[in-house]
């Protein structure tokens, strides 16, 4: 049976493919379906059009990490904020506590009639 020449050809090319899959997905261990997906994807970029593909994909992702930790931030700022000023007017509550305090018991030192 003939299969023609083409053959050999089709079959090193998709031996090459998934040389460039498991290169990046390990074939020794398991990996799961999103992994060995996410391979099968990059093996594809890599393999058609080499790894400019894959370098879009990155800055595509590292856009996506600065807004992630942009947000993060601006969280973390207000809560920060909102706590800073709870504790200060817990501060200012209790020193308007404590001078009123001071007042009363100043007012006892200094009345009249306390020397006798």
């Amino acid at each position: 049976m003939c299969l023609g020449r083409n053959t050999k050809k089709k079959n090193n090319n998709n031996e090459s493919f998934n040389h460039c899959v498991w290169n990046l997905a390990s074939n020794h261990t398991f990996v799961g379906k999103n992994v060995l997906e996410i391979a099968t994807y990059t093996a594809s970029c890599i393999f058609n059009e080499g790894f400019i593909p894959v370098l879009k994909a990155i800055e595509g992702t590292r856009h996506y990490a600065d807004t992630v930790d942009n947000a993060r931030i601006l969280r973390a700022e207000k809560t920060v904020e909102a706590n800073c000023k709870e504790i200060r007017t817990l501060r200012r509550a209790l020193k308007t506590v404590e001078n009123d305090n001071f007042v009363e018991t100043d007012e006892l030192l200094y009345a009249t009639g306390i020397a006798d």
